[in-house]
């Protein structure tokens, strides 16, 4: 399929093709030129079957961004405005771009594509990792007012002047971190941003710039925040609590302020915990594909902080940047991977090694490698123990004998050194079988178990795994959205009738959507499930190796069990209960149904909460007891 660069004759119609993809304003009808800085890519109409002249089929948007690369820069293809046009959707013609967008990418001598997602999964199957989210808090302005003073600080007005200062001290405090953007013409104009954007610049005595505070004044929504806090950057902890200090002076103006964050950001660790709370919004998601590898390597700095290496000929570590640590946002340059003395033959001992590292400096370059066990980390070659005819060496105590096993947070640095792989096979592996579990966590109303589901998902997503959500489509409340009491969402990927077989429902849509390796299947109200697909279930964790993860109530307004609960009980490898309060503060255990206020104990077993006058409340045994005395039945006892 022929991908063409656009010109300012296509602007037109490529507005007319995201106006009809995401909305939000009129399509222009003057042909102009792109915005600098931006490679316009398209497939003309015409070149499909049905086509016509003057539509684009589908389009997308390149930006030429720089990325902070463990203490050096590198370039980055940003992806934005990717859209098909109605007509040419269901043929693989969104495919076909992305990879002609990537291709263009390396042709420009990107090292990098990042883009923000609205469906992870369609991207994941081309090679893109969830490498950072951010989320946004509402922070209570008064709470901040108590905190201790800083004494050494004082505050300078951001203006034309000093916005240099600011631009000078952001590109200092992220330099060392991964995948921040630089902020340069021409995507970042010089000047300042405009109105209502605001930002006060923190400097200490001897006037050496401390940190910054960016903000815009809102109009106080549902959470009471007036106030949008964009940044909040110090050199230290100190730093961060004299901004926080400034912030707290608002309180004059509004009552909160809604704050953005980054992936591990520092000021989590510096704000109270009191009175904060998260805001309801989807959370979105960052992704990164690796495109030039030998860009990327060759761009990351092999001095200073990401580079250390000990003492020549000693054993020690080669100190190389790691990449795109857990986050992708916040990870600093560290040491990484173990290498043998010099002169030992040593398997990779890291992402760079092969050409860019294989040598020490001036010098002939190490001898080849030695081929990787069958579980794919090299080992170090094993001296001759004591004894006749080999001379004991004992092991530097400190100095791993083995590279250290690599955790789950720390999987997206492949992104910084190696090509995406392909799909993994449907088929799991033996060691997946044996892992995969069937899990069931259940609890009155009330408990969180939505909320824990959603939080569940986000940190699959976050390490670059893959989900599944599936719900019964009884529960009509949300219809195909999972949403927590806290206002948190999640759209369903399989919303199920009493009738499907949900072993089937689950492998044609991961199929379908590229969710390969699928690693976990999230369940909301698992308890409205017949036991025939709780079976199925079960041969999803045993026979397909992919843990299932249910969430559901235990029993129904009159104390009865749930089929599908019952049999969860009887399958589940492992049980847990989330606690929830009565309105006496003791733990509840019980459904109490209302119906316009007036507690019911009999009626259908199944009656959503998505109707005005039907309501669930949490109680405890005693207050149930108390409930059925004063509607005169018995139920228990």
């Amino acid at each position: 399929m022929p991908v063409r660069e656009l010109t300012s004759d296509d602007r037109p119609a490529y507005r007319r093709l995201t106006a009809q993809a995401f909305g939000g304003g009129s399509a222009e009808e003057v042909p102009g030129p792109f915005p600098e800085g931006e490679i316009p890519l398209g497939v003309d109409s015409t070149a499909r079957p049905g086509g016509q002249e003057g539509v684009l089929a589908a389009g997308a948007r390149i930006r030429r961004d720089t990325i902070a690369l463990g203490g050096g820069i590198t370039s980055c293809g940003g992806i934005g405005g990717l859209a098909v046009h109605p007509a040419h959707r269901g043929g693989g013609l969104f495919g076909e771009l992305l990879e002609g967008v990537l291709a263009r990418c390396g042709a420009e001598g990107m090292a990098f594509s990042m883009l923000y997602p609205s469906n992870p999964a369609i991207y994941r199957r081309h090679g893109y990792q969830v490498v950072a989210r951010t989320e946004r808090i509402v922070v209570p302005l008064g709470e901040l007012q108590r905190m201790r003073n800083v004494p050494g600080r004082r505050l300078v007005p951001v203006t034309e002047a000093t916005m240099p200062r600011l631009r000078r001290l952001y590109t200092e405090l992220t330099s060392e971190d991964n995948a921040m953007l630089r902020r340069e013409p021409p995507l970042f104009p010089a000047g300042l941003p405009s109105p209502p954007w605001g930002a006060v610049l923190l400097e200490d005595e001897a006037g050496e710039d401390r940190g910054y505070l960016s903000f815009s004044r809102i109009e106080p929504g549902s959470d009471g925040a007036g106030l949008e806090v964009h940044e909040i950057l110090g050199r230290d902890r100190d730093d961060l609590l004299a901004l926080l200090q400034h912030l707290g002076t608002w309180s004059t103006v509004t009552t909160a302020a809604r704050i953005r964050l980054r992936t591990e950001d520092p000021i989590l660790d510096v704000l109270p915990g009191g009175g904060l709370r998260t805001t309801p919004d989807i959370v979105p998601l960052v992704m990164m594909r690796l495109v030039d590898t030998a860009r990327a390597l060759a761009d990351r700095p092999r001095t200073g902080r990401a580079h250390r290496e000990r003492a020549p000929g000693g054993p020690g570590w080669d100190a190389v940047g790691d990449g795109l640590s857990r986050g992708g946002v916040l990870g600093r340059a560290r040491a990484g991977w173990p290498r043998a003395r010099r002169g030992d033959h040593q398997g990779r001992a890291g992402p760079a090694a092969g050409r860019a590292r294989g040598s020490d400096g001036p010098g002939p370059p190490r001898r080849a490698c030695r081929r990787a066990p069958a579980h794919g980390r090299p080992q170090p070659r094993r001296r001759p123990a004591g004894g006749p005819g080999g001379r004991g060496r004992r092991r530097r105590r400190g100095v791993p004998r083995y590279p250290a096993p690599r955790s789950a947070p720390e999987r997206p640095r492949r992104v910084l050194t190696h090509p995406p792989r392909r799909p993994a096979s449907p088929r799991p592996s033996r060691s997946r079988h044996l892992m995969s579990k069937l899990h069931f966590k259940y609890g009155a109303m009330n408990s969180g178990k939505s909320d824990t589901l959603i939080k569940t998902a986000f940190n699959y997503a976050e390490r670059g795994l893959a989900t599944l959500t599936v719900k019964p489509a009884i529960d009509t409340k949300g219809e195909d959205w999972v949403v927590a009491r806290g206002g948190a969402r999640r759209r369903v990927d399989v919303l199920c009738s009493p009738a499907d077989d949900l072993r089937a429902r689950i492998t044609r849509t991961a199929d379908a959507e590229g969710l390969r390796p699928l690693h976990c299947v999230l369940v909301d109200e698992c308890q409205f499930l017949t036991p025939a697909q709780i079976d199925q279930l079960f041969l999803v964790a045993k026979a397909d190796g992919i843990s299932v993860i249910c969430y559901g109530l235990r029993t129904d307004f009159t104390t009865r069990e749930f089929p599908g609960s019952r049999r969860l009980f009887e399958l589940a490898d492992n049980f847990e209960k989330l606690p929830t309060m009565c309105r006496c503060g003791s733990q509840a255990e019980f459904n109490c149904r209302t119906v316009d206020g007036r507690p019911v104990f009999a009626g259908d077993q199944v009656e959503i909460e998505d109707r005005a006058e039907v309501r669930y409340e949490s109680l405890c045994g005693a207050c149930f007891m108390e409930e059925q005395e004063r509607a005169g039945v018995r139920v228990i006892g």
